[in-house]
């Protein structure tokens, strides 16, 4: 029998890893079914590699597979298991300390200040030093920075498993168990501690603020460091829209810019290749840990490290073996990242490039070999990415493959430009001079990004979900990476193709069709968006009489709903005024109509009506009423709703007192969102399932800055 893949063992040791933690996640989750076909798919896999190397001859060779194979899945499954079983441990969260910690990441917002805190000590219920990190929201005006080492006193609280519905992965990884808010009067700096890494990320940060500002300044520093916090908002929109937002995350493209520069100049100097290859590692290394380390940095150092090495031994260099180390070692030591969008993002790209790049330019044989080379390694990251761009951010950018094949030559003299200039500007300070070319380059580079409107190439609005295992496999088999013959290549792929698009749709269609149900919990704000095809209605839980629109413009980021054919608010506390509080929903989203329980306001209808013509205004009370498709019945002086859609109904609290609960008994509904009083309410209804606007030691679902997902 004719093997179907060619046997490379390290890519049959990192789908053990891979598997083995998937297997964990899925247990994790309680997903039989696919724990089941993760199972089955490791087993199929491995006996593959078993009977093919026996059937050649190497029965030691097979054996010795096996083992290793086994230890992997199990390795990967225990690391995952270990890592989430710790962080779900009871926390410390609920109870005010006193927090010291050092400041290791740092973001300026509008409002203030987001850091995140590690090496941190706490003095009040425990005492003593932590091992996870506390992510904080400082409020008000601050001059922290890297390195930092704060005092405060503030409640902390526990972060979830989950976060959105997706398991916490970037938290999880990165160790952030806590989440502290202060406000800036009520810190106190204790002192400064930089490691050699902030050290030199602060030596090329005030570099580049010593010759650069504004948006030139935010472009070179996340080009260099991978940080993107100081760029504007509608800036980072216009990269990411145009799809070359890459240049910002420290990967491939930046350690193979900083390699390839070191070669030459090792080549210049007849260094020796062993000698090469240890100072190439050391630089990206170090160069990575200025970056923070993150996933692709390192993915691509271990690349890079591969590729040299190989080089010494006189060994032919397999770019595919090398990404498939290069998994195993980064999911061995950070397994979380297989649930990350850079991970995904990165390795997809880089195998995409690797196995599809040739087939790809091969298409463009009519043009010179270099431009068809780069269009072709251009193309197939693209598409490689798109399942991952979907599932992920929900888009993706058909105007990617001009910009990349344009920007990526370019980027890379921008880069090496860049970082050498703000090398011998820092060092002799002349940032001022060195720099002055760099400015001129990044304002026309911002000119050239920002003049286009994108949102025409802009593609969204569906996932592939499982179907991606079909996508990617249409675009594999054709590659020959599988030993097919032509004829039954292009039928398998034509089948995988048309499977996924069918799937895909059918899905798609499925899910626009169902009954939506998007929630938070803010200080000021606690709402629930429920969609239903082209109909979105928000439900106001409770609201202070002036409250943040900022959790608002996150829920219609996240969701891509533009409009609201109504706004109900139940009762709450405080009153507020229809036109502050239609200025603020309108600051976020379109809105037709605005409904409040309560007397008619006659006189602030009309005020705000001056200020808001398309918006109608009309209150409600106790008892029915049918609008946007759906049917509303308002229970307790209107501090809690029913909301009925073809025989799926959501009930969402308001501020409830404790006499309000009798009339809740018995409740039927498909889920139920508690402002407050969730454990009673869990007593006396029956729900089929429950969730909380607030964090609630009862319900996992209750998430103080993630939006919650549920569909009916």
């Amino acid at each position: 029998m004719k093997k179907l893949v060619n046997i490379r063992p390290v890519l049959f040791a990192s789908i053990s890893v891979a598997a083995g933690i998937s297997f964990a996640y899925f247990l994790l989750t309680e997903n039989v079914l696919f724990s089941v076909i993760i199972s089955v798919f490791f087993a199929a896999v491995t006996a593959y590699a078993v009977i093919f190397s026996i059937k050649d001859g190497k029965k030691r060779a097979a054996i010795i597979m096996l083992v290793v194979f086994l230890l992997l899945f199990a390795t990967g499954f225990t690391v995952f298991k270990v890592k989430t079983d710790d962080y779900r441990k009871d926390g410390l969260g609920g109870k005010i300390y006193t927090v010291t910690g050092k400041i290791t990441e740092i973001r300026e917002y509008d409002s203030g200040t987001f850091a995140v805190l590690s090496d941190v000590r706490l003095n009040g219920a425990f005492k003593g030093g932590i091992k996870y990190k506390i992510s904080l929201f400082i409020s008000g005006q601050n001059s922290l920075e890297v390195g930092d080492i704060p005092v405060f006193t503030s409640v902390l609280h526990d972060r979830s498993l989950f976060y959105e519905g997706r398991l916490s992965a970037e938290n999880i990884s990165n160790g952030i168990k806590y989440s502290a808010f202060v406000k800036s009067d009520g810190i106190t700096v204790k002192g400064r501690d930089r490691n050699v890494f902030e050290n030199v990320n602060a030596f090329i940060r005030n570099s580049l603020r010593s010759g650069l500002d504004g948006d030139e300044f935010a472009v070179a520093y996340a080009m260099l460091t991978g940080d993107s916090s100081d760029m504007q908002a509608e800036t980072l929109y216009s990269y990411r829209s145009a799809g070359v937002a890459h240049i910002f995350a420290v990967s491939g493209l930046h350690i193979g810019f900083i390699a390839a520069a070191l070669a030459m100049v090792f080549k210049k100097i007849k260094l020796n290749k062993a000698t090469s290859c240890l100072l190439t590692f050391s630089v990206c290394l170090f160069y990575s840990g200025v970056c923070g380390f993150s996933a692709s940095s390192l993915r691509a150092v271990v690349m890079c490290t591969v590729f040299y090495a190989s080089k010494i031994g006189g060994d032919r260099y397999d770019a595919l073996s090398s990404v498939c180390f290069s998994a195993a070692v980064l999911l061995i030591l950070f397994p979380l990242q297989l649930f990350c969008a850079g991970f995904q993002l990165s390795f997809a790209v880089v195998t995409g490039i690797i196995l599809l790049a040739k087939p790809i330019s091969a298409a463009f044989k009519f043009l010179p070999h270099k431009f068809a080379a780069a269009l072709g390694a251009v193309i197939a990251a693209q598409i490689s990415a798109i399942p991952v761009s979907l599932a992920f951010f929900g888009e993706f950018s058909l105007f990617a493959v001009l910009a990349n094949v344009l920007f990526i030559p370019f980027s890379s003299v921008v880069f090496i430009l860049l970082l050498l200039s703000c090398i011998l500007g820092g060092a002799f300070d002349i940032c001022a001079i060195t720099l002055f070319i760099p400015r001129y380059i990044l304002k026309f580079v911002n000119i050239v990004i920002n003049a286009i409107d994108y949102r025409a190439f802009i593609i969204g609005g569906f996932t592939l979900g499982t179907f991606s295992l079909f996508y990617y496999s249409a675009l594999l088999i054709p590659c020959g990476l599988f030993n097919l013959r032509r004829t039954t290549g292009i039928v398998c792929s034509l089948v995988c193709a048309a499977t996924c698009f069918i799937g895909a749709s059918l899905s798609n269609v499925s899910f626009y069709n169902r009954f939506k149900i998007y929630a938070f919990g803010a200080e000021t704000v606690s709402a629930a968006l429920l969609s239903k095809g082209e109909t979105n209605v928000l439900i106001i839980s409770d609201v202070d009489y002036v409250f943040s629109v900022t959790k608002l413009k996150r829920l219609a980021e996240k969701t891509g709903k533009e409009r609201l054919n109504g706004v109900i608010v139940l009762s709450g506390e405080n009153e507020f005024s229809l036109q502050v509080f239609a200025t603020r929903i309108n600051a976020a989203f379109k809105t037709d109509e605005i409904r409040y329980y309560g007397d008619k306001r006659k006189d602030e209808e009309t005020v705000a009506l001056y200020s808001f013509p398309e918006i109608r205004f009309q209150n409600f009370s106790d008892g029915n009423f049918c609008a946007y498709g759906m049917t509303f019945n308002s229970l307790t002086e209107g501090r809690f709703l029913t909301v009925s859609s073809e025989e799926k109904t959501v009930a969402l609290s308001g501020n409830l007192d404790f006499s309000e609960l009798s009339a809740l008994i018995g409740l039927r509904a498909d889920l139920l969102i508690a402002y407050n009083r969730a454990g009673e309410l869990f007593e006396k209804t029956q729900a089929k399932r429950f969730a909380t606007f607030r964090a609630d030691v009862l319900f996992d679902d209750g998430e103080t800055e993630g939006i919650y997902f549920y569909a009916l």
